[in-house]
Order: C-alpha cells, then sequence, then structure tokens
C-alpha cells in the first residue's frame, strides 16, 4: 500500500484555499476536484501561467489534469505551502520530482532535492542511500550523490563482484546506480593492494634500487624482508599517494554529462511502433511525453487514451520547420516512429531538433537493418536521414530489432498467409532472423532512455533482438503451435535481388533479400544495455 496514499483526497475534499475565491477547477484523472486560484498557480509555474491567462473570466471551468488525485494534491500542497508535505516514499518522490520538472515549479523541486539529505527524512539518503544515489544521479545533484556514496560505503558491502550481483537481483532497476557507486570502490581497493604490499613488485624495493633509497646509518641496520617495514618515506608517499586518488576516484566522472533526459517527444504517436513506444514511457512516469501526431488525428481513440494517461498533445504538420521548433523547445529527445512512406518528412523535423539543442534523436528505424543494401530507395532514404542528422551535428541512436512477429503473421507482405495455411520462403529458410514484439522494444526504448548515460546511446547503433531463429523454425513452431500443416515454396533470394535491380522502390524485395539472407543479423548485439528486459520468444509471441 502505499503509504502517500490519500493527499490528493484530503487536499480536494477540504483543501484550506478553497474557501477564498478560487477561480479555477482541476480535475484529476480519477476523478477529484480541486478548487484552486490561476493566479497562484501562475506565479508558482511558467507552464501554468501560459495555460491560464491571469485575469480572464472563467467561473465554473474546469481543467482536467493527467495526474491522479494523491499527486496532484501533493503538488497543489507545495504551491501552497502552510507547511512542508512529508513524503514517506522514493516512489511518491520520484513522482513528485517528475510533476516538478514538468509543470517547472522550482520552489517544489527545491524542497524535493532538500529531504534527500535531510537526515530525519523518509526518504533520505540516511534511509536508503541506493535509492537516493539513483534519483540523485538521475537529476544531477552531485552534492546528494557524495552523501549517498559516503553511507552506502557504510550499509553495503560493494567491493566485491559476488556482492553486487546479490544487490543487483533484489534491486535490479538500481544497477546503473549501483555501478557508479561500485566501480570507484574495487578501483580503490586495486589500488590500495598494490601501494601498500611492499613485499611484492611494483612497491617492494630490491637490489641496487633499495641500497640507493637508504641512507647510510639505514642501510647498516634495517634489513627490508618479510617481516620489516618498509622505509618511512615509501610508506609515506604511498598513503600520500592512495589519498589522492582515492579523493579523486569518489567523485563520479562524467556524472554532469550523463543527460538528464526528462522531456520526450514521439513522432507518430498512433501508429504500430509510436503508440506502444508512448504507452511506455508513460508507464514507468519517469517522463514528461510530447505526442506528436498530424492535427487532423489529435481527436482518434488512440490520441485521447494516451493524453488520458498524463501525454500532453500536440497537433503538428511535419513538413512545417518553425512549428516544430516551438513545439520541440526544451524537448531532450525526440523518438520518430513515422511510418516507411513519411521518412522523408523526417528532415524538417531533424532541422527543428538541431535548432532546439535536442540531445537525442531516434530515426524511424525500428526493423529489420539494411546494411548491405546500396541500391533500394528504402536502403538510399534511411542512409540520407543519418548523413543530415550528422551534417546538422543532431546527436541520433539508431533502433534495429529485425521483424515484429505480430505483423508478419497478419500482413501478406512477405507472403505468409495463415488461412491458407501458405508461406513462401526466399533461400534455403536455414538463415538465422531476429523477431522482437513490439512491446519488448517499447520497453527497451524506455528503459534506456531512463538509465543509460545519453553519452553511450549518442551516435550508435543498437540491435537487439528478442529470439533468433530461421524461417524454417518458424514453420516448426506455427505448425506445432496451431496444430497446422504449412505448404511451404521457396524461391531463390537472386529473385529478390533481380526485382530491386529492375524497381529500386519494391520496398518488400529491399528488405526481404536482407531477411532471408540472414544478413540482418550480423553483428553483436544491445540487449544487455537492458539487464532485465527478458523479452519474448518467437514461440511466445505467435
Amino acid at each position: 500500500m502505499n503509504p502517500d496514499a490519500g493527499i490528493g483526497r484530503a487536499v480536494g475534499c477540504c483543501p484550506d484555499f478553497i474557501h477564498h475565491g478560487g477561480d479555477l477547477t482541476l480535475q484529476s484523472v480519477d476523478g477529484i476536484k480541486f478548487l484552486v486560484h490561476s493566479a497562484v498557480l501562475g506565479i508558482a509555474s511558467p507552464v501554468f501561467e501560459s495555460m491560464f491567462l491571469v485575469g480572464e473570466d472563467r467561473p465554473g471551468q474546469i481543467v482536467t489534469m493527467g495526474e491522479t488525485s494523491d499527486m496532484l494534491g501533493l503538488m497543489l500542497k507545495f504551491i501552497y505551502p502552510k507547511r512542508s508535505p512529508v513524503i514517506s516514499s522514493f516512489e511518491t518522490l520520484e513522482k513528485a520530482f517528475h510533476l516538478a520538472d514538468k509543470y517547472q515549479l522550482e520552489g517544489m523541486h527545491q524542497q524535493l532535492r532538500q529531504m534527500l539529505s535531510l537526515a530525519d527524512c523518509p526518504v533520505s539518503a540516511y534511509r536508503d542511500p541506493l535509492a537516493v544515489l539513483r534519483i540523485a544521479a538521475t537529476h544531477g545533484f552531485q552534492k546528494e550523490v557524495d552523501l549517498a556514496i559516503s553511507i552506502s560505503q557504510e550499509h553495503y558491502q560493494v567491493d566485491s563482484i559476488n556482492h553486487l550481483q546479490v544487490i543487483a537481483k533484489k534491486t535490479p532497476a538500481s544497477i546503473p546506480w549501483i555501478k557508479l557507486l561500485a566501480v570507484p570502490l574495487i578501483r580503490n581497493g586495486i589500488m590500495t593492494d598494490v601501494l601498500l604490499n611492499f613485499y611484492e613488485p611494483p612497491m617492494r624495493l630490491a637490489g641496487s634500487s633499495f641500497t640507493r633509497a637508504l641512507c647510510d646509518t639505514c642501510s647498516e641496520s634495517h634489513h627490508y624482508g618479510a617481516h620489516n617495514s618498509p622505509p618511512e618515506w615509501l610508506a609515506r608517499w604511498a598513503h600520500g599517494v592512495l589519498a589522492e586518488l582515492k579523493a579523486f576516484n569518489t567523485r563520479i566522472p562524467g556524472l554532469p554529462a550523463m543527460s538528464l533526459i526528462k522531456r520526450i517527444a514521439i513522432a507518430g504517436a498512433s501508429g504500430y511502433v509510436g503508440y506502444p513506444v508512448s504507452k511506455a514511457l508513460l508507464e514507468i512516469e519517469a517522463f514528461e511525453v510530447l505526442v506528436l501526431v498530424r492535427s487532423s488525428s489529435t481527436d482518434s481513440p488512440r490520441i485521447q487514451e494516451l493524453k488520458s494517461r498524463g501525454a500532453q498533445v500536440r497537433g503538428v504538420s511535419y513538413d512545417n520547420e518553425s512549428q516544430l521548433a516551438a513545439v520541440l523547445k526544451n524537448v531532450d529527445a525526440v523518438v520518430s516512429t513515422l511510418n516507411y512512406a513519411s521518412v522523408d518528412e523526417q528532415v524538417p523535423m531533424m532541422k527543428a531538433c538541431a535548432s532546439c539543442s535536442v540531445k537525442l534523436f531516434f530515426p524511424s528505424e525500428f526493423a529489420l537493418e539494411l546494411a548491405s543494401d546500396t541500391n533500394s530507395n528504402a536502403s538510399k532514404t534511411k542512409k540520407q536521414i543519418i548523413r543530415v542528422a550528422e551534417s546538422l551535428g543532431l546527436p541520433y541512436v539508431r533502433i534495429f530489432n529485425g521483424l515484429f512477429p505480430h505483423w508478419y503473421i497478419t500482413n501478406t507482405f512477405y507472403q505468409f498467409y495463415p488461412a491458407e495455411n501458405k508461406i513462401l520462403i526466399h533461400g534455403s529458410g536455414e538463415e538465422k532472423n531476429a523477431w522482437t514484439t513490439v512491446e519488448d522494444v517499447a520497453r527497451f526504448v524506455a528503459y534506456i532512455l531512463q538509465y543509460v548515460p545519453v553519452e553511450e546511446l549518442r551516435n550508435q547503433k543498437l540491435r537487439i533482438e528478442g529470439d533468433k531463429k530461421s524461417f524454417n523454425e518458424f514453420v516448426g513452431i506455427w505448425e506445432r503451435k496451431h496444430q497446422v500443416k504449412l505448404e511451404v515454396s521457396y524461391k531463390p533470394i537472386s529473385e529478390l535481388d533481380d526485382r530491386v535491380s529492375r524497381d529500386p522502390s519494391d520496398h518488400e524485395a529491399a528488405t526481404g533479400r536482407e531477411m532471408f539472407s540472414g544478413r540482418a543479423v550480423e553483428g553483436p548485439t544491445s540487449n544487455s544495455l537492458f539487464p532485465d528486459w527478458n523479452p519474448k520468444s518467437l514461440e511466445e509471441a505467435i
């Protein structure tokens, strides 16, 4: 049970400010209403200031918010501070930080940060240093990171791989932050073993170097052996160097460079890939999510559902660079999931991203890689997109996940006809292919945006796979699961080459030859970026 439950309802039923001329009602997603003052909200937040123009006549106006009553009530307690609210769980604290960032509530943000280092606070480093380390590192709070590391050294034994594995198994979400804490400590252990071991090289002095290191008096009386101490000057030097290295090593290099991804825009949010990616980002409640759709689609059921989950909806024209730049202001990452027919429309969006200093751009890949394809329109277009990104200095990350199993079995694009029990395979059918569900891809994207430092993603190609099976294996799995016998036809891959040569716009042939040849799965995968990913196998997916 959430110890902070009921905060919103308490405020919603009888807030102290309800009797003092509130001119606006905020309604939570679970139907609780809060009578508030638009002027007070505008002073607290520039976001609210732009939403509610002071002086407008709005008697009885109800604004539906994307937050639950608990979180909406908590936010209002920070805006109307008769006394500082008490937060009892780290889950609520993280949601509160998300709200403070979403609505740019600087005062609330500062109060939340102070809680991390208060000895008597339920959500401080003194109660759970690893939880605070994760939160502080995410927000770039170096002072709180240092405090959490110091306390963690007393609470946890993180200087051995075995103990790290135990902690990581208990709290998988803390793995990236455990690494931040443990790596410096393990380094310290190695340095200690080397610098303070005076009986092994390189710290043991022997031969002529040892003789020259002693004064005449010491050389006559001191026999440096297994049971004797090293020369005093050597011990002092070693301890001094170790202290300097430890002081340097306790800082987390690169922490400011860990990109703090907080605001994410999804282009094509109602589509096959964009919709599950948007849902995955909203479910973890770590980001402010903007869903971009064509202006004509803002009222679609999917977009309205995303809005009800807390997404901000923006209707756009993908060819209008200035409009996109206005929408993408202060956005940290943009995920483009536009369909194949729209990939050229990414260029104005990329220019807008560059002008807004977007930290990461995901071009519309999310399929097979066409790395060895040099003559199809599909390959040329996607490679041109990357050249544009590089020319703009726009950091990008490309995701290649192979085939979506559900898409393959519900479309006849590659000539699989389940209703007729027929399938066409080019080549021998023995070459492996990557299969990943779209939901697993969405979870992967959400995870790396939350936990993987941006410098590790910048300008990278990430090939992921939920399963790796040949088309002959697909046939066997399908027949076994559905108790049918498929009529399998085989054709040479050279037919696909000929089709692309005749018509470079033949997308089926261009992607099919990479898929059936096995070339699309060559090279290492990036599955390890999400240690607890556990994607569905092909058998589970179909």
